[in-house]
């Protein structure tokens, strides 16, 4: 790979698309990040968190998923709390606006490598693969992806060049496993369950 090659300089740009259908209208930012430089990165951290967010409970992996765990539901059984009587549930779902701009990014990564070593901690020696992560070298490396893949990410709008400053991009392969482990964490703090 020549690191002078045109196509490896390019930075994504951003542009926005409308959202007609939502009154007043208003836009979807959009930075395409599929080629930059850091992809590699991001790639290998998503790869190694993927699997481990499918064990975790309490995690919704989509508008699909969400469709699919409601329609095996007829209705939401009764539940007993702390030995009192009998409540009917009832499920809440709401959408939250610039949710991946406001994730504090240096948590995500804290609670993500935690994730990772709490997961592969749990098979011992026998557990095979190409590459697990058993030492503090290992969880640097994962962690200095993290980073590369997220960190400083750059992009043009209007012929001039900006710095993400905060938040996880919205264009970036590990936003979906970073933003969901976050959140898990997020929501299990503030609802203490």
């Amino acid at each position: 790979m020549d690191p002078f090659d045109e196509n490896l300089r390019k930075l994504p740009k951003f542009y926005v698309i409308p959202k007609i259908h939502k009154t007043p209208v208003s836009a979807r930012p959009i930075l395409p990040c599929h080629s930059v430089v850091q992809g590699p990165a991001g790639k290998f951290v998503s790869k190694m968190l993927k699997g481990i967010v499918k064990t975790k409970q309490g995690i919704i992996h989509g508008s699909k998923d969400l469709a699919l765990k409601l329609y095996s539901y007829k209705s939401l059984p009764p539940v007993k709390f702390d030995d009192r009587e009998m409540k009917r549930l009832f499920f809440v779902s709401g959408d939250v606006v610039a949710f991946y701009p406001n994730v504090d990014v240096q948590k995500a990564h804290q609670i993500a490598a935690n994730f990772l070593t709490e997961y592969y901690g749990s098979f011992g020696e026998e557990f095979d693969l190409d590459w697990v992560p058993r030492d503090v070298n290992h969880i640097r490396m994962f962690r200095e992806a993290l980073s590369i893949a997220n960190d400083n990410l750059l992009c043009q709008f209007d012929g001039k060049i900006y710095c993400q400053v905060r938040g996880l991009a919205m264009g970036v392969v590990i936003r979906r496993v970073c933003g969901q482990t976050w959140t898990r964490v997020r929501v299990r703090t503030l609802g203490n369950y």
